[in-house]
């Protein structure tokens, strides 16, 4: 009891500094409040609980969430009272658009079919809804989902002992998705199966009438609650075959969400910020690979797909899997052997990840540049010299000179160079050299340099008196 205080006055303190001049400035749009009520889900196991901004299924860091709001004139008790309001389930909700879907993520750890983390969507508050409230649980996201009516739970809400119904439920839904996510279904589109197969067997058995009529009749008694639910159970979690009509139909929506299309993986490798793009055929049983940015590799892998895990084999025969997790609005999220990874639509989303800069046309045109500062055994100090033609695709050179001007080295390379994605790519006979901008400022370029298996960090000045005076 102790440290359930301690623990409650450490969150009061928190929230009472938050709170501090937060909202001395006017809103643009009514800021509205709203009560999401859990509902036969034990509040223990909820992670998250956010509105979706962005419609992708996914609480992301920009996305409202739920919170207790803490006025400073707020006294100890008022406090206190909101933070028992969250001991019963309670959630407050404060924004701009209600209207917008609801994410409940959960993460059962006691659970002993499935422990990670999975979200259930809601529909947002219509406009013409009176109601405050909103109710959170498995029933209504079926009737959100469009599988079961308002009506078809009304006498659910009502009946006796929904406590036990609600329990079961939750352990029907948590068999059914280790069910489907061991054969390789995600746990995204599992969820979403899910609420469809169990609200349609719960319909067959009789949700709307029925069932709770059953419950009532118990009165309580343990034997005759069993005796309702543990058939019920049966029939909602998903068997072999309906697991294997899932999968199959899973199998082709991966395949039509990959075949023909192009995708842009940003990473980085070998210190190098990298894209690269991958085109699947038109039947989704291979893969062309391209690194575009940062590196310069290609390939063909065969593919394969199992549900939502697509399998490659290289030309090494590497075998790899790559689950997919979630599919949003600019991304495909997936899971891999090592880390997640994301496949963009577009080039420039994929490249934003990598917080690169790129060279220009107009930073380059007849440019120079001063690089590997050097000193001679007879004491002379000297620098590298590069000079951009006005066409840029022509010619690059390279002359050791001192800062007096003299020639130190006379030694002129003159290698034809290519501005691609804002890198600077060039020929270096048997092989080939990049250099990506790392970062500029008003004296020099801050530069990755890669050749075959070279990485080099080098500064190029802009000036040769803004190298140290010590060589």
């Amino acid at each position: 009891m102790i440290r359930k205080i301690f623990i409650s006055l450490s969150i009061i303190l928190l929230l009472s500094f938050a709170s501090c001049g937060s909202g001395s400035s006017k809103e643009a749009k009514e800021v509205l409040q709203k009560i999401l009520q859990l509902v036969g889900i034990p509040q223990e196991i909820v992670v998250n609980l956010c509105q979706d901004s962005n419609r992708d299924g996914i609480c992301n860091l920009n996305d409202p969430t739920v919170k207790v709001t803490v006025n400073k004139k707020d006294s100890f008790q008022k406090i206190w009272q909101k933070l028992e309001a969250l001991v019963d389930g309670k959630f407050l909700l404060e924004t701009e658009d209600p209207t917008l879907p609801i994410l409940l993520e959960i993460k059962n750890n006691k659970s002993s079919y499935f422990r990670e983390k999975f979200t259930i969507p809601f529909n947002g508050f219509t406009n013409h809804e009176q109601n405050q409230t909103k109710e959170l649980s498995i029933l209504q996201a079926m009737v959100d989902a469009g599988y079961l009516q308002t009506e078809d739970i009304k006498k659910v809400k009502e009946m006796e002992n929904q406590e036990k119904f609600y329990a079961n439920l939750l352990e029907d839904f948590e068999i059914n998705l280790k069910t489907l996510t061991e054969n390789n279904i995600s746990i995204q589109n599992a969820v979403l199966a899910n609420i469809k197969e169990i609200a349609e067997e719960l319909k067959d058995e009789g949700i709307a009438n029925r069932i709770p009529e059953e419950i009532n009749d118990c009165n309580g008694n343990e034997s005759c609650l069993n005796s309702i639910l543990e058939p019920i159970s049966q029939e909602v979690q998903i068997d072999k075959n309906e697991t294997q009509e899932i999968k199959n139909s899973e199998t082709e929506k991966t395949k039509k969400l990959l075949a023909g299309k192009t995708f842009y993986i940003p990473y980085n490798e070998d210190e190098i910020a990298t894209v690269e793009k991958v085109t699947f055929n038109n039947k989704a049983t291979s893969v062309e690979w391209q690194q575009i940015y940062g590196q310069d590799d290609f390939g063909v892998d065969s593919v394969s797909i199992d549900g939502s895990t697509v399998l490659t084999i290289g030309e090494d025969n590497k075998i790899e899997y790559h689950k997919i997790l979630s599919i949003n609005d600019s991304y495909i999220e997936i899971e891999e052997a090592e880390d997640n990874s994301r496949l963009y639509y577009n080039f420039e989303d994929a490249k934003k990840v990598l917080n690169v800069q790129d060279f220009t046309k107009e930073m380059l045109q007849n440019k120079v540049v001063y690089d590997y500062a050097f000193v001679e055994e007879d004491g002379t100090k000297g620098y590298g010299k590069t000079t951009f033609q006005s066409e840029i695709s022509a010619i690059r050179h390279e002359i050791a000179i001192s800062p007096e001007g003299e020639i130190v080295e006379d030694e002129t390379y003159n290698i034809n160079i290519e501005l691609k994605n804002g890198q600077i790519k060039f020929n270096m006979g048997d092989g080939y050299g990049i250099w990506i901008l790392n970062n500029q400022d008003s004296n020099a370029w801050y530069i990755t340099m890669k050749s075959d298996e070279i990485i080099d960090k080098t500064l190029y000045f802009l000036k040769p008196t803004d190298f140290p005076n010590e060589l």
